[in-house]
């Protein structure tokens, strides 16, 4: 449901490109969790894309079929629940307040994701950072691990950064690489 939902809201986008940035992006996103097993995470995760979907239906002025949405998120398939109970739902679905956890750091914008892994949203074009793609995981920075580190943490750090180390999941498992930054 949440894969239909990206791409009839990409569909709506208007500027060239838009709806395909965003459908990669999506896509990365969910194959870097094909395979988390845990229910719970999942849950957590299929929350978090709807909120980031919601987020972008409200930064883009996107109307989505109110129908539809409540349908996707089940507000209409429990069938003991008022009208009352089901528009609320509705309204929490449409009002999140998703606030976007991203910083940028040395040229990147990076967000941390349920598991608290730092992923990379944004890229500027430098010739340093050309390899990192978005959806790579940052692991360390000048050799030392950044898991659990919240993205303003790494946003407030005043040392000089030498190694920026990433990880990307490929069909083939996980692969690690080291970016050089300028001095």
């Amino acid at each position: 449901a949440l894969w239909r939902r990206v791409v009839r809201v990409t569909k709506l986008m208007k500027a060239q490109g838009q709806g395909s940035y965003y459908k990669h992006q999506a896509k990365q996103l969910i194959f870097n969790y094909t395979a988390e097993d845990d229910p719970v995470v999942v849950e957590e995760l299929i929350q978090s894309g709807h909120q980031q979907i919601d987020f972008i239906v409200n930064k883009y002025g996107l109307h989505e079929s109110q129908r539809t949405v409540a349908t996707e998120l089940g507000a209409s398939t429990a069938g003991n629940k008022t009208q009352s109970q089901q528009g609320s739902a509705l309204k929490t679905a449409f009002d999140s307040n998703y606030s976007s956890n991203r910083y940028s750091y040395c040229g990147l914008t990076i967000e941390a994701d349920v598991k608290g892994q730092l992923l990379v949203q944004g890229i500027q074009a430098r010739q340093d950072l050309q390899q990192v793609q978005v959806g790579d995981v940052l692991v360390a920075v000048n050799g030392v691990s950044v898991r659990g580190n919240s993205p303003e943490s790494l946003a407030l750090r005043k040392e000089i950064v030498r190694t920026l180390q990433f990880g990307r999941r490929t069909q083939e498992g996980a692969i690690y690489f080291d970016v050089k930054m300028p001095h």
